[in-house]
């Protein structure tokens, strides 16, 4: 197949799990940063690929007058995916196992992104991402 490759600007900012487990994050503005990276999750199922190391260091938040602004860096983990649900499950699966390891910080995370990522799906492959993230005991 083509091989291509991904390039990103600079973004000033830290990583989401600096920005997460340093001090007691702000509850709704946690809410926000992570509805954020599941709309990002779904951007990217949605193009046909997945971040196969989306986790938490991987995504700088980058401070900005109307809020905090989420970006997914490290495209070497980019791949093409055919099916959406795959991708989107693989990439939270991915994102829970930190917020898991990270608990005490971040409990209000998980829900706001997996409705984002899900949020634009199909009921079927919001299905499929379900039953895949039960049986791992994720949902």
């Amino acid at each position: 197949g083509r091989l291509c490759t991904l390039e990103l600007e600079w973004v000033d900012g830290r990583t989401a799990l600096d920005h997460c487990v340093s001090g007691d994050p702000d509850a709704a503005g946690l809410r926000k940063i992570a509805a954020q990276l599941g709309s990002n999750v779904a951007l990217i199922a949605d193009a046909g690929f997945v971040h196969r190391d989306m986790k938490l260091s991987n995504i700088i938040i980058e401070a900005k007058a109307d809020g905090p602004r989420a970006w997914v860096i490290d495209t070497i983990g980019i791949r093409r995916c055919a099916s959406k649900s795959t991708a989107i499950f693989r990439m939270v699966e991915r994102l829970l196992v930190e917020l898991e390891a990270h608990r005490n910080h971040l409990e209000a995370a998980w829900l706001p992104l997996l409705r984002a990522a899900l949020k634009p799906m199909s009921k079927s492959i919001r299905q499929a991402v379900l039953v895949q993230l039960r049986a791992h005991q994720w949902a």
